[in-house]
């Protein structure tokens, strides 16, 4: 995990990823620096993550027993393939995740993954509540 985020802080001081650097997540600034979405990191059995909140557990929870029409539109939107897969995490946000192999991860990936997962997340946030949650 330490050389991921020595990795990943260097590509922010380097301005190759358009991000604050805090620790093991990010503040990734959108378009015309108006919206953000934070992503966050790490390594687990050899695979590295990134990923970032589309809706909270209190805006999910908001949806009451329509929540299942979130449930389909993430699924429809990971059936149209890409790198970014969403779906409910154990604390019931609607997230967005992105999965490589540590071994193989070179630069150039961690930068496409974080600014896909970003602009991703922040396309289908914008799509179920118009703009950034708060």
């Amino acid at each position: 995990m330490r050389d991921l985020q020595r990795r990943i802080h260097r590509l922010c001081d380097a301005g190759r990823l358009d991000a604050e650097c805090v620790d093991s997540f990010l503040e990734v600034r959108l378009g015309d620096h108006t919206r953000t979405q934070r992503v966050r990191f790490g390594v687990t059995d050899g695979i590295a993550w990134f990923e970032s909140t589309v809706l909270s557990t209190a805006r999910v929870g908001d949806w009451g027993d329509d929540w299942h029409s979130l449930a389909r539109a993430a699924w429809i939107r990971n059936d149209i393939g890409g790198l970014v897969g969403f779906g409910f995490d154990d604390r019931d946000r609607l997230v967005g995740r992105v999965e490589v192999p540590l071994a193989t991860l070179d630069d150039p990936e961690i930068v496409a993954s974080v600014r896909e997962l970003a602009a991703e997340c922040d396309r289908f946030e914008r799509a179920v509540v118009g703009g950034d949650e708060e």
